[in-house]
Order: C-alpha cells, then structure tokens, then sequence
C-alpha cells in the first residue's frame, strides 16, 4: 500500500491531483501500483485543521487536504 497526501482548492474535484500526487510518489520510491489503478481518496481536511489549532497555526481555509492510498505489487527480479 502506498499512501500521500495532497491539497486541492475549496471544492475542487481532487482525483487529477490525486492521480499526479500518487504517480510521482510511486516514481521517486521507486514502486509498481497495482493494475487498474483504484485510488482511494479520503478527505482529512478536518483532522489536519484540529491538528493546526493545536500547535497555534493559522487555518488554511482555502484548500481542502486528502490522503491517496493505493494497492502495490512486489517489485519483479531483474537480472
């Protein structure tokens, strides 16, 4: 499983930045995603504000956090 999290514009649609977000992290870790892609976007906007609030951080109203997660498969041998 491959997890990130991305931030979106207050009610923008958040599956293109999702798909982006997700491709590039699977990249730079160097992993293979499951075939067909099934992201699973979940919106975290209210656990990352309450955080804020506790460590005294002005709220960022404007955007929207979600966290991506998708299956992987183990990496093939190469000779």
């Amino acid at each position: 499983m491959l997890s990130t999290y991305v931030r979106v514009p207050h009610g923008q649609d958040p599956k293109t930045a999702a798909m982006t977000e997700i491709l590039w992290s699977a990249q730079k870790k160097h992993v293979f995603l499951a075939r067909p892609l099934n992201l699973k976007i979940t919106p975290v906007s209210g656990g990352i504000a309450q955080l804020g609030a506790l460590m005294g951080l002005t709220p960022d109203e404007d955007h929207d956090a979600y966290r991506v997660d998708s299956e992987t498969v183990p990496c093939p041998h190469t000779s």
